[in-house]
């Protein structure tokens, strides 16, 4: 999955290991497998989770994109293969990730295991050598400008409107989901 999914050169293998949550989610026996899976999981050692769900392929670097799982999965690799893991989450504020390892002694095994660690913003980045005291570095998400300005360029009537009509209205442009991770709950109270 992911945005640029398509745009992956033909080379590159993508490992899907958990559908999305709503996917998994359909019924209550889905759902009971899904978390009886992830649950064994948690208890297995890397090595084995790597070798079951990766299979040694021969792959020159493996890339965690996300922390938790997946992260403990790809440090199970040999170790003649590159590992690169990326941090999207606080680690401090939306420490999620650690429910992936039985202990926090086995994440930071873990993470010990990479070649480079990338956090996707200097304040993550903080967070996470703090937790963690491993260094880590910052590499941005990826951005579609172009796209951006084009779904900009298509601002409907009633927002123009609504612009006439409010001249000296606050506003806020954000880009990002709208979800509490992101920050976006603080605001209900401005927005309401």
């Amino acid at each position: 999955g992911g945005v640029y999914h398509a745009q992956l050169n033909k080379q590159v293998k993508q490992v899907v290991v958990f559908k999305k949550g709503a996917e998994a989610g359909k019924n209550y026996f889905s759902l009971f497998l899904y978390e009886v899976k992830r649950k064994l999981m948690v208890l297995a050692p890397a090595k084995m989770l790597h070798m079951l769900l990766i299979r040694n392929r021969g792959y020159d670097v493996e890339i965690a994109f996300l922390e938790g799982m997946p992260t403990k999965i790809i440090s199970g690799g040999c170790r003649n293969i590159q590992k690169y893991a990326f941090v999207h989450a606080n680690p401090l504020t939306y420490g999620y990730s650690t429910y992936s390892f039985r202990n926090k002694y086995e994440e930071i095994e873990c993470y010990k295991k990479y070649e480079k660690i990338f956090c996707v913003s200097d304040t993550v980045r903080s967070a996470f050598a703090e937790k963690y005291h491993i260094l880590a570095d910052v590499m941005y998400n990826a951005i579609d400008d172009t796209d951006i300005i084009q779904k900009a360029a298509t601002i409907s009537d009633s927002v123009m409107n609504l612009k006439d009509a409010n001249r000296y209205a606050f506003r806020l442009i954000s880009v990002g989901r709208l979800i509490k991770v992101k920050g976006y709950g603080r605001g209900e109270v401005l927005i309401g």
